[in-house]
């Protein structure tokens, strides 16, 4: 980015850098003498300095020969949205206790594992003394383990394979490869069974129903698209919200063309598996493969669920993981392998938001109380391994990532609200089905829909109030999963008590099946209703992104970077990776487009933002034609429209209350991708 290696003005070069705790430095050796440039964040800059997205620039000492500063900038541009500024202030008590767990629970974890591998040989000697087999120790093969063996050689060589496309970089390191490896391979044992498949009777195959249903919900249906403003394809091995989502990004980006829509096929696949584990952790804790068929049906048909599954969020992989852990550790006759792998799993879902900490406790609770002593009792030492690994994931998650958050407490005024009514989905009659799954949980038989109510409730918590805007609607996912199962339970429980013969107990579903259908019909708009960053989304990547591969030679002009605004899109740089952008909000786009070449400008929401609020001439109906858009634009954006020349390449007028409900904008707006060209004089 500083220019290593590259041909600047004058036979300048880069010769050395020097990176303080908030200024990076940087050293050129020229024929008049070394230059050295300051970098550092815009906000910590004078109105003086020249400034990039992410950066502000000053000369430190010497003096630069003409060209040169502008060729640092040019280098700077095409390279920044790779780099990120983080503030680290004094370290709290949390910070401190989070720093000491990073170092004592994964020491625990690997003494723990030596002592178990010491007592499975031991044990394994012993046995082979008594019975006098000699055999017992060698490996047996059979095809099933040799397509598990199989998978994972295949899973190490695309490992391998991405780790040297990486290498040179900073994701190029042993660790994150290791790190890669050792979930795709965990998540790859998971899907072979090796942990168990909880159940793989024909009475079971019922559930297929649902994952049929979920499949075609999140793949036909639902919108593919991106879940929020703050972009969540990977950037590296630590993503905005997770540890884990990101590693498993990069294990297949190597090789496919098109990561981001791959991406959200695969959430899609993944968020219809989920129904799977989901039908056996309910029809285990409440012993009826009826309703384990409804608690599936409505977690495949939920708008909420389904709506954020084929984006670029990680719920599609916390739902299937977490559940998955449920199913395996729901079995009455758990082994040592159901329950590592079971609650591995539950530690990769908590691993997945930051705030799917509380998984952890939801997990507890919604499980059968009786398994839990049982395995404390046979198979403590198992329990607790695979607890240190979930625990370490947990706090490697919240040390790299809680720091960038603020702190926020929830009312308990609020989670009852949401609770009682919630404001994610309020379905009258869902949230009925929910009140009564959760009043039938006071029979043992249906206890799961009381504490599943009540688990609800800790995974509803850290995210109250998301529900009552588009932009954090995502958030509620989890929450919503488990309201579909206590629903589920509910309309199960309706018609259970029938006296039904052995041949027709299927017809006592019938009722909760066609409630589903309706809530799927009554609410197929909210699967496909696009909100402006989608809009904008799909505007920037159908023309800049064609086939997944952006644009060559080409820079993108954007308005998007208002400070303290969740106005737009975090970054259209996410949006076209490996293409130039340049935020016109702090660099001077009229000078860059009068340099000549290949220029697009993408004209978001961010351009009808008013601090100040909306101008009365636009207040009401907003943009309704071409030429009433400038009234409605902040003066930067119309200034910078003014000043060059547009040609349309796709417009679209959106409705921009339905997204951003009286934040400063216009009711409608006219967004829109344009080639740029300098205006000609006169």
């Amino acid at each position: 980015m500083l220019g290593k290696g590259e041909s600047l003005p004058f036979d300048c070069k880069f010769t050395g850098g020097k990176v303080g705790s908030a200024s990076i430095n940087a050293t050129y050796g020229c024929p008049e003498g070394d230059v050295v440039f300051e970098l550092v964040h815009p906000t910590k800059a004078g109105a003086d300095a020249a400034r990039t997205t992410n950066f502000a620039t000053r000369v430190r000492s010497g003096s630069p020969p003409p060209g040169l500063q502008e060729a640092l900038l040019s280098l700077i541009r095409a390279r920044e949205t790779a780099f990120e500024w983080k503030w680290l202030a004094k370290p709290s008590l949390l910070q401190t206790i989070l720093s000491l767990s990073l170092l004592v629970l994964p020491l625990m974890a690997v003494v723990l594992g030596f002592v178990l591998l010491i007592q499975t040989a031991y044990r394994r000697r012993a046995r082979c003394a008594e019975t006098g087999d000699t055999r017992s120790g060698r490996l047996r093969w059979n095809l099933t383990g040799t397509i598990r063996l199989s998978g994972t050689l295949l899973v190490t060589v695309i490992a391998l394979y991405g780790a040297v496309e990486r290498s040179g970089t900073q994701d190029g390191s042993l660790v994150v490869f290791l790190a890669i490896l050792s979930l795709v391979v965990f998540l790859w044992l998971t899907l072979s069974g090796f942990f168990g498949y909880a159940s793989s009777s024909r009475n079971d195959w019922p559930a297929l129903i649902p994952f049929f249903v979920a499949w075609v919900v999140r793949e036909v249906f639902t919108l593919h698209s991106i879940d929020q403003i703050d972009i969540q394809f990977e950037h590296g091995p630590l993503g905005r919200h997770s540890i884990v989502y990101p590693l498993l990004q990069m294990f297949f980006a190597p090789m496919v063309r098109d990561t981001q829509s791959f991406t959200m096929h695969m959430n899609g696949v993944l968020g219809a598996l989920a129904i799977l584990p989901t039908y056996l952790f309910a029809r285990q804790r409440i012993r009826s493969r009826g309703a384990g068929f409804m608690c599936a049906l409505f977690l495949a048909v939920h708008p909420v669920v389904a709506r954020f599954a084929p984006t670029d969020g990680p719920y599609s992989l916390l739902l299937v993981t977490w559940f998955c852990g449920l199913a395996l550790l729901s079995v009455h006759e758990l082994n040592a392998r159901s329950i590592f792998g079971g609650v591995v799993l539950i530690g990769i879902a908590a691993a997945t938001r930051l705030e799917g900490a509380v998984l952890l406790v939801a997990s507890v609770m919604m499980l059968d109380p009786k398994i839990l002593v049982d395995i404390v009792r046979r198979d403590a030492l198992i329990a607790a391994f695979a607890s240190l690994i979930a625990l370490t994931l947990v706090v490697v998650q919240l040390y790299f990532i809680l720091p960038t958050y603020g702190s926020v407490l929830p009312l308990a005024s609020w989670v009852f609200q949401d609770a009682v009514w919630p404001a994610a989905y309020n379905d009258r009659t869902f949230v009925i089905l929910v009140w009564v799954g959760a009043a039938v949980g006071i029979r043992s038989r249906y206890r799961l829909g009381l504490v599943a109510f009540l688990a609800m409730l800790i995974v509803l918590a850290p995210v109250v109030r998301s529900g009552q805007w588009v932009v954090t609607l995502h958030r509620m996912v989890p929450t919503c999963a488990v309201q579909a199962i206590v629903a589920g339970i509910g309309a199960y429980s309706l018609t259970a008590w029938l006296p039904w013969r052995n041949g027709w107990r299927w017809i006592g579903l019938a009722p909760g099946v066609v409630i589903a259908l309706y809530i799927l019909i009554e609410h197929q708009s909210e699967l496909t209703t696009p909100y402006v960053f989608n809009e904008e989304y799909g505007i920037v990547r159908r023309n800049l992104v064609p086939g997944g591969v952006a644009l060559k030679g080409c820079t993108l002009l954007t308005f998007n970077s208002i400070a303290q605004a969740d106005s737009d899109l975090h970054d259209f740089g996410r949006v076209v990776p490996g293409m130039r952008t340049i935020d016109c909000r702090v660099n001077d786009c009229v000078a860059e487009a009068a340099k000549g070449g290949c220029f697009y400008y993408i004209r978001s929401v961010a351009s009808y933002f008013h601090a100040g609020g909306v101008p009365i001439a636009c207040a009401e109906a907003g943009v309704v034609s071409t030429e009433d858009r400038l009234t409605c634009m902040n003066e930067i954006s119309a200034s910078f429209e003014r000043s060059i020349e547009l040609t349309p390449v796709a417009l679209r007028t959106i409705d921009v209350e339905h997204t951003f409900p009286g934040r400063r904008y216009p009711k409608r707006a006219q967004i829109g991708l344009f080639r740029v060209a300098s205006k000609t004089p006169g």
